[in-house]
């Protein structure tokens, strides 16, 4: 027998033992198939492996804010993991709860845009005047057709001391969201009464990442959020026709750790996201001055107490 006629004995034997007698491929073989055909499709993977990466200095400044410094960053990437890997992105849509939780939905953007997660205009301290009317047009307005007609759970988030707006809100918004099954996330600010009472509310402790802690108040309130403080029925809808563009400033500055971050893009894969889609190009900020940077410091605020704080918050 001469090596070629070997060797297609060879190749026809492997073939044999993969298929089954019906022709169609083995249990072994179709069961690997299956498994690699379930890609996370609502994120991709912003990693670029020649991006430069960031030293650990802000990378942009928002109204005279520093932001998106090596720890703020890092704090934010765990924050939004923990979220990922509690409520799988295969099987969840997230809905940020007034402008608290900003930064998280804008890191969240920045993996899926808004078939991952959008921001709700929803302070608690104007509620009181949304009725179903108003609540069912913020709904269209706001939350994705996709995401309502997807078989996806859906999870609403807070970074809250309290719970006070997901308390408020979300059973509120539930008759009109088509059936769908939704949860209550709470970032929970250390110190705050949710960790005792949380109700319905999920807590997420703040304490493995204390930046998380700060979006609670300036510099990331009302300074990196999409809309103003906002609550429906008592703001007119057309004041969140246009997004803040300091939102957009600050996902772009984020997005340049993230497509340098092999650390985010191991976890990406961990979680089953699929390789080889491209994430929207990240905005380069302008380059921070020396007379930026000395008036952001100039403006930071002094450390005050947690009493304090959520005085200013109320």
């Amino acid at each position: 027998m001469s090596k070629v006629t070997r060797l297609f004995a060879l190749v026809l034997g492997v073939l044999c033992l993969n298929v089954g007698p019906s022709g169609a491929p083995s249990a072994a073989i179709a069961a690997t198939t299956r498994k690699a055909a379930t890609p996370v499709k609502s994120i991709t993977r912003p990693f670029k492996p020649r991006a430069k990466v960031p030293g650990e200095e802000a990378l942009t400044v928002i109204d005279n804010n520093l932001h998106v410094t090596g720890p703020q960053y890092r704090d934010l990437r765990e924050a939004s993991l923990a979220l990922l890997k509690r409520f799988n992105p295969a099987k969840h849509y997230f809905i940020g709860l007034g402008r608290d939780p900003a930064p998280i939905i804008a890191f969240l953007q920045n993996l899926g845009g808004r078939r991952l997660a959008v921001n709700f205009p929803a302070s608690s301290n104007e509620a009181g005047s949304d009725t179903p009317d108003v609540l069912a047009a913020y709904v269209k307005k706001i939350i994705p057709a996709a995401a309502l007609s997807s078989g996806k759970t859906l999870v609403f988030v807070d970074v809250t001391s309290s719970g006070r707006a997901l308390n408020h809100y979300v059973p509120r918004l539930t008759p009109h969201l088509g059936g769908k099954k939704v949860l209550r996330v709470a970032f929970g600010v250390s110190g705050g009464g949710i960790h005792m009472t949380p109700g319905e509310n999920q807590v997420i402790p703040t304490s493995a990442f204390p930046e998380v802690d700060q979006f609670y108040y300036p510099p990331y309130e009302g300074i990196t959020s999409e809309y103003e403080r906002h609550a429906p029925g008592y703001h007119a809808m057309s004041e969140i026709e246009t997004p803040r563009p300091q939102y957009q400033q600050y996902k772009d500055a984020l997005m340049l750790r993230m497509a340098a971050d092999r650390a985010l893009d191991k976890e990406l894969t961990g979680l089953g996201v699929a390789s080889g889609v491209k994430a929207a190009p990240a905005k380069r900020p302008a380059r921070i001055t020396p007379a930026q940077a000395s008036a952001a410091k100039r403006r930071a605020p002094e450390g005050k107490t947690a009493a304090a704080r959520k005085r200013a918050h109320s």
